[in-house]
């Protein structure tokens, strides 16, 4: 799939990065906490984007590695990106944002 980029907004923010299954869930997730600096603009970000369907782009190595759509305002920095993950999937994901970090 190809995306049509906007510059980066957030760069090297993620504090860290896990591969789970939330609590009362049945699916792999992955779980993501941004530092101070990267939470303020996480939280712009996905005020702007909640609720309407449009997508922002997680890119490592220049190349987008997940591109999820915005459910809620995320204050606390901490995210969570569910779809179609199996363990493999998840942890694959988890590693690469890790990366950044």
């Amino acid at each position: 799939m190809k995306y049509l980029l906007a510059p980066p907004a957030i760069v090297n923010g993620i504090a860290g990065a896990e591969a789970r299954i939330p609590e009362g869930e049945v699916a792999w997730a992955v779980a993501i906490q941004f530092d101070a600096e990267a939470t303020d603009t996480f939280k712009q970000i996905t005020t702007e984007l909640a609720g309407t369907g449009r997508q922002y782009a997680m890119v490592v190595d220049g190349n987008v590695v997940s591109a999820p759509t915005v459910e809620a305002v995320i204050e606390d920095g901490a995210s969570v990106i569910s779809g179609n993950f199996d363990e493999e999937s998840a942890t694959a994901l988890a590693v690469a944002l890790e990366a950044t970090s």
